[in-house]
């Protein structure tokens, strides 16, 4: 027996009326029909989910026929039907008790739900018009939101914003308040908008929770301020007591804002700033083994990048050993010798100087680093590979 083409239909058009009994057959098949059809499409799907394959998607269109069939069999007075990130269907319901509105809050955030928690949030305002811990509740939910970068719309930016405003408002004693604040001023006002809650909270907490100066420290990078950056990096560490998980974060902020945009080095200004950034990510992924992973070849490089690297004749330095009975040897390598960072700006150039850049980016730590950087080589072309050191010898060799 065929299976008819409403039973196989994975998702409704819309969470019209008419669409939803569509997706059920009705029509083709009678209203009267809704309650065998819903069965029936439930059955089939269930069937689905202990198949061969498919079965994630199976479950996932057994949710939504259990929600879709609440929501029309409830008629005008169902709970809102609400389309989830990966565009099925979920039914966000009233919560009874603020403490049930939290839970439920949670959940949303924990799934990435951003439409239910944008419905719930509607509803719990309008339920609970100027409670307090509602609006807190409320503030850092969609400021949580926000902080993800999640898809918000209008509205819920909106409420996001007035939320947090009165809750800083109505419990200014409350870090809460201030992170919420601080979430959405980072996203939708000017850095310098953001550094001017700092002397706010300094003024109304008896201390600065780790978050909130890590936005700080977000608002100092963006306004180009890399020192104040670190400086708040630092303090968020520290207020932190060490926790890993933010220094995992902090570890990702210095690499992301202060090391790959310093790349390449181009003065010995750069190496040192590059060297003491590098020191603050170590300092910052201490104990955190993935964090500590992630910073050790920009410590390689700072180390690499310092050393002095001999780019001249060698067999001029041979002649010169022997001539001065080696007195001369010492001052003849520090004047053919260049700092790594110079070696490899300049480039295998020439047959003398190409030992040295084959030195400098030995292994693969250099060219990693590089690549994953946005600036550029004059003996680089975007987007290629790096010579081959031993294309680079013979290269070399032939052309002198």
């Amino acid at each position: 027996m065929t299976t008819p083409e409403w039973v196989l239909e994975a998702v409704p058009r819309s969470t019209s009326r008419p669409d939803i009994l569509a997706y059920f057959g009705v029509p083709p098949e009678p209203e009267a029909e809704l309650e065998s059809n819903i069965k029936r499409k439930r059955q089939f799907w269930g069937k689905r989910a202990n198949g061969p394959g498919g079965r994630e998607l199976a479950e996932r269109i057994k949710k939504d026929i259990q929600n879709l069939s609440l929501v029309i069999l409830k008629g005008n007075d169902a709970d809102d039907l609400v389309v989830t990130e990966d565009g099925h269907y979920t039914i966000v319901t009233f919560a009874e008790t603020v403490e049930e509105l939290c839970e439920q809050l949670a959940d949303l955030l924990r799934r990435g739900d951003a439409n239910g928690v944008q419905t719930a949030c509607r509803r719990a305002l309008a339920r609970w018009p100027g409670d307090a811990e509602v609006g807190l509740a409320v503030a850092l939910s969609l400021s949580d939101l926000v902080a993800d970068n999640i898809a918000v719309e209008e509205d819920g930016r909106r409420m996001a914003l007035v939320t947090a405003q009165e809750a800083v408002r109505s419990r200014p004693q409350d870090a809460r308040a201030w992170l919420a604040m601080a979430r959405c001023s980072l996203a939708f006002d000017s850095p310098s908008a953001v550094l001017a809650l700092e002397p706010r909270v300094a003024s109304a907490l008896a201390a600065t929770p780790a978050e909130l100066h890590g936005i700080f420290a977000a608002a100092s990078f963006r306004t180009g301020d890399k020192d104040a950056g670190l400086m708040r990096l630092v303090n968020a560490v520290a207020a932190s007591n060490g926790d890993p998980a933010v220094r995992s974060a902090a570890t990702d902020t210095v690499i992301a804002e202060v090391l790959l945009p310093a790349l390449p080095l181009r003065s010995t200004k750069d190496v040192a700033a590059f060297a003491e950034g590098a020191d603050i990510a170590a300092w910052c992924a201490q104990d955190v083994p993935e964090a500590e992973a992630a910073v050790l070849p920009f410590r390689v490089w700072s180390v690499t990048a310092a050393n002095q690297v001999f780019i001249g004749d060698h067999g001029l330095k041979a002649l010169v050993g022997v001539l001065t009975g080696f007195s001369a040897l010492p001052l003849y390598n520090r004047m053919a010798s260049r700092p790594g960072w110079r070696v490899l700006l300049d480039g295998p150039t020439n047959a003398r100087s190409w030992p040295g850049w084959c030195h400098v980016v030995s292994g693969s730590v250099v060219q990693e680093l590089h690549a994953r950087a946005s600036g550029t080589f004059d003996w680089h072309e975007a987007g290629q590979d790096w010579p081959d050191p031993q294309a680079v010898h013979a290269q070399m060799m032939t052309r002198g």
